[in-house]
């Protein structure tokens, strides 16, 4: 499913808004949650009909996603998100 990046830090790490990624299901954050997730400091950073991906304002690598990002990635040709955090770790670690 195609996922719309509305954040700019993540879309330094995809390098594109548009990005296709696997879900296993049609889960979604609820709606009555957004708000109070917001004011406690994580910030939408991925949609398409619901939010699909937060990150945490002041953490160095603090990612949600209701996808799993390391199934479709591989050594010749890894997640943007696995490469994100995998820089985090060396630069924060």
């Amino acid at each position: 499913m195609e996922v719309e990046i509305v954040d700019p830090q993540l879309l330094d790490y995809y390098g594109t808004r548009h990005p296709r990624e696997r879900y296993y299901c049609q889960f979604g954050l609820n709606p009555a949650w957004r708000s109070p997730l917001e004011e406690a400091g994580l910030i939408v950073a991925g949609i398409d009909a619901a939010v699909r991906i937060m990150r945490l304002a002041e953490h160095p690598f603090f990612v949600l996603s209701l996808f799993v990002p390391q199934t479709s990635s591989s050594p010749d040709n890894p997640h943007p998100l696995v490469v994100a955090f995998v820089r985090a770790a060396c630069i924060n670690g």
